[in-house]
């Protein structure tokens, strides 16, 4: 079956709705001291305003008007000496920060923030909260209880000595991990939470300033997770959790901008190339977690069940908007016309409709472009002859929503644009295979290397196929789990650097070495008055 329905569901309206206004643009950026309700005179408005749309109404929630570069220089400014007073701050007291910031995400604004999600993004009500809020409450409480762990880990132990049979006697050389200063994330709107939280957390607690650019599809959970920071670190450091709104255009500007050290993007691959040439040019580093088109084996010797249930959660939670989706499912041939039968089924009892209806299992697309990038991709698809519709393939505009429905395709070929693209969307192309080396070299084919699954009874060879898939990320009678203590990334056209986990850490970091002649000038195991030190 498809994923069951959480234990209870967030209500709407959200209250961050009545501090904003559909009527005036608002200030693009929250530092703790601007205010979501300080409106921008009309004379100050952005030509270029956009609106926050409701995907599953088309209503406008709110209208946000970037702020001008000169604004952002002087709030960037700001940045700068909220770093110097948070990097200062001991790791343990950072860490508590961050554990209280989880904690309100998770309890005291868990409703809000879930209905805010289904509001601005389209998710169904019914998934936000155990797939969106709890998930980033647990990466912002993860990396707030490291910083306060009594065990060694980069961020309680960031200095450590380098040992060496070359170094003189009277020499004495250490290792620090070290904030990078201000650090900017480009978010998605698929995950606005999620994806901010992943980043947001590690810089965080290494010592760093963080900007947010949030997908212009999705502005208004990032700017309640300011709000929500703002009040557990009791307003002591404006400056320090910026949310800023816009385009490329004002992307490119901070990825050009001295202050800002480091980027990290979850995103498009078109995207990732943007920030990695505009982080070149000021030689800067850059994590890319970018698209996908994973593969999923599933073997005859599988549990059908299981292999549906993956099947139905790789594809389709999420309105089918999730970059490590397993959009291309290779059936073993014995297996191959049960399974089709079987899946053909389930897909058409899911239920489409609005993303405020409790019962609803694929909710809208979350804006027309998208919606029309996805019905193009399927409408191709159609006229392929390589291909045969299982079930789906239509789309529709009604009642302001844009609604595709959930669409499987048998394929004949991996030469498919449906089977090599990704689509970002509720469809899925089905093909068949004879021998597991074939079916390997199959999934390892595609330029792209985010995630991949496998559905079998027999574990040794799973963990076998796995050493041998070229992505950053296995599944094994699963799909798509994530938690906070793991990485997460890809290879090849999915970009590089991880998310999650201790490593992580190091992605917002850099490495100094200290020479020292003077041994006993210090003690690289006392860390009680300097955390990242500079």
């Amino acid at each position: 079956m498809f994923r069951s329905l959480p234990s209870f569901l967030p209500s709407a309206p959200a209250p961050l709705l009545s501090r904003l206004s559909s009527c005036k643009p608002i200030c693009g950026y929250f530092s703790g001291t601007v205010r979501l309700n300080d409106h921008l005179d009309d004379a100050d408005a952005d030509a270029d305003a956009f609106p926050s749309i409701n995907p599953s109404t088309g209503s406008t929630l709110s209208v946000f008007s970037s702020p001008s570069l000169e604004m952002i220089d002087a709030q960037l400014s700001l940045s700068s000496a909220a770093y110097e007073k948070w990097s200062s701050l001991p790791v343990a007291k950072r860490g508590a920060i961050l554990h209280r910031f989880g904690s309100l995400v998770e309890t005291k604004y868990c409703d809000e923030l879930a209905s805010l999600i289904s509001l601005d993004v389209g998710i169904p009500v019914n998934q936000t909260v155990d797939n969106h809020v709890i998930p980033t409450a647990a990466i912002l409480k993860y990396y707030g209880d490291l910083a306060q762990s009594s065990l060694p880990n980069p961020l309680t132990k960031p200095e450590v000595e380098v040992a060496s049979p070359h170094l003189p006697s009277e020499a004495f050389v250490t290792s620090r991990l070290t904030p990078l200063g201000v650090t900017l994330g480009i978010t998605p709107w698929n995950y606005p939470t999620y994806s901010l939280a992943s980043k947001l957390g590690p810089s965080l607690a290494v010592g760093n300033a963080y900007w947010e650019k949030p997908s212009p599809c999705s502005p208004l959970p990032s700017l309640l997770l300011a709000e929500i920071f703002t009040e557990a670190s009791d307003g002591d450091f404006p400056g320090l959790f910026n949310v800023v709104q816009g385009g490329e255009d004002i992307a490119q500007y901070l990825l050009g901008h001295p202050i800002i050290m480091k980027t990290s993007i979850t995103g498009s691959t078109r995207a990732g190339r943007a920030v990695l040439e505009g982080s070149a040019k000021n030689v800067k580093p850059a994590t890319l977690e970018l698209g996908g088109k994973s593969p999923l084996i599933v073997r005859d010797d599988c549990d059908l069940e299981r292999a549906l249930e993956v099947t139905m959660n790789g594809n389709f939670f999420n309105n089918g908007q999730v970059c490590s989706n397993c959009t291309r499912v290779y059936v073993e041939a014995g297996i191959f016309e049960e399974f089709v039968g079987a899946l053909k089924q389930r897909v058409e009892n899911l239920k489409i409709g609005s993303a405020a209806d409790s019962n609803t299992n694929i909710g809208p697309i979350v804006s027309e472009k998208q919606y029309e990038s996805v019905k193009g991709h399927i409408d191709a698809a159609l006229k392929d002859s390589k291909n045969t519709l299982l079930t789906g393939g239509g789309a529709w505009k009604r009642e302001g929503g844009c609604y595709v429905e959930p669409t499987v395709f048998l394929c004949d070929s991996d030469d498919s644009d449906i089977v090599r693209e990704e689509v970002f969307g509720p469809v899925v192309s089905v093909l068949r295979f004879h021998e597991l080396d074939d079916v390997i070299n199959r999934c390892n084919a595609s330029i792209y290397g985010l995630g991949a699954g496998i559905v079998t009874r027999d574990l040794p060879l799973a963990r076998s196929i796995a050493s041998r898939l070229h992505c950053g990320n296995v599944w094994i009678n699963s799909y798509n789990g994530v938690v906070p203590e793991m990485m997460f990334g890809g290879v090849k056209m999915s970009g590089f650097g991880r998310e999650g986990g201790i490593e992580s850490l190091k992605e917002w970091t850099y490495s100094k070495t200290v020479w020292s002649e003077e041994h006993k000038a210090f003690n690289v195991d006392n860390n009680e008055d300097s955390y990242f030190p500079r």
